[in-house]
């Protein structure tokens, strides 16, 4: 048994292979028979190419190992436009390793995120930093990503940590909170792009709000890799429009009239009423702060949802004196205690 979990383990590693087509196995077999092309006119040719790409892929993997189908929830995968550019993109998700892959048409890969990742409609993508300071217990550190058009990747342009007062009044090596940063008084400091230099938060809201969009999270439905998911895909022809982050801003016409005072005052009310506009519609609205799927179970904050947060959870109930910055965390049912109710809820969570 433990010899076919590491092919199964090995393969999911190996993502770019199995699941993601690799560049070096594109030819003319990738196309879908003639016969096929013409009934298929009438379908939406994105969602039938990642049709047949996952049977494929699903053949491969089934002849490295044919009891594959006894675990198809360890490589899922869903199907949607999330770089905004109007056509569909395939995700692959590794559920044991936390490794989210994202293909195009052309069996390329357009990004690969470890750990567990949110992303927005418009190309943006946050995923959760694994190496951090280790000095909070309620903000979730977290990557920013872009999609590169040019490029058609995914680019990483910006990371934030944080340091709470209330969870580390001293960091590793002594020193205190530096209260003269946080000038807003919230007990948290911010370290931005990897500097060493903590920042207030009217500037990390500043930084949000430039990396992330003011658009809501996408909710990805992913599917276990099954054939049965696989043929029921809807194939079904579908118009993804691509999303634009900026509005355009419609000037109001300027009507004339023979009389020069009445030009002058209609004008000055036309300008006014554009500047209104203006200024109303290029408000900055506040990026929220990015949720990601389930990280309220991840207790020991490694990114991976496994025994291991089990563990760290019961000893919390032994000694909860111990992990005052975990309490909270640990609070699953927010409650406002953290008891044997957390810990089953935790492991009901886990056999899902």
């Amino acid at each position: 048994m433990k010899k076919s979990l590491a092919i199964i383990l090995s393969f999911t590693i190996m993502g770019s292979a199995a699941l993601l087509y690799s560049r070096n196995q594109v030819s003319a077999e990738d196309t879908a028979p003639a016969a096929e092309q013409t009934e298929q006119t009438e379908k939406d040719p994105v969602r039938v190419r990642y049709q047949y790409l996952l049977t494929r892929g699903r053949e491969e993997i089934l002849a490295m190992d044919s009891r594959f189908d006894l675990f198809p929830e360890f490589v899922q995968f869903a199907i949607d436009d999330i770089n905004g550019d109007g056509t569909e993109d395939l995700l692959i998700h590794d559920k044991l390793h936390k490794i989210v892959h994202v293909a195009d048409t052309d069996k390329n890969e357009v990004g690969e995120f470890a750990g567990t990742v949110a992303f927005y409609p418009d190309g943006t993508a946050a995923r959760i930093l694994t190496s951090t300071r280790k000095l909070t217990s309620s903000f979730v550190p977290y990557e920013v990503y872009k999609y590169n058009k040019d490029t058609n990747k995914y680019e990483s342009v910006g990371t934030v940590d944080a340091w709470e007062k209330s969870a580390k009044p001293k960091d590793a090596s002594g020193n205190p909170f530096p209260d003269d940063i946080d000038k807003s008084g919230k007990g948290i400091v911010y370290y931005l792009d990897g500097s060493d230099t903590p920042v207030d938060k009217s500037e990390y809201e500043a930084w949000r709000s430039k990396q992330l969009p003011a658009l809501g999270q996408m909710t990805l439905s992913y599917l276990p890799l099954t054939q049965d998911n696989i043929n029921n895909i809807d194939t079904t022809p579908r118009n993804v429009p691509a999303v634009t982050t900026t509005e355009a801003i419609t000037t109001p016409e300027v009507t004339t009239t023979s009389t020069a005072e009445t030009t002058t005052v209609t004008t000055t009310e036309a300008v006014t009423e554009a500047v209104t506009t203006a200024v109303t519609t290029t408000v900055t609205t506040t990026a929220p702060e990015p949720e990601f799927e389930n990280s309220q179970y991840d207790i020991d904050g490694n990114s991976v949802i496994n025994t291991s947060d089990i563990v760290k959870l019961s000893h919390i109930l032994i000694a909860p004196e111990k992990f005052p910055d975990l309490k909270d965390k640990a609070d699953l049912n927010s409650n406002g205690s953290v008891g044997v109710s957390d810990l089953l809820t935790l492991i009901r969570f886990m056999k899902q």
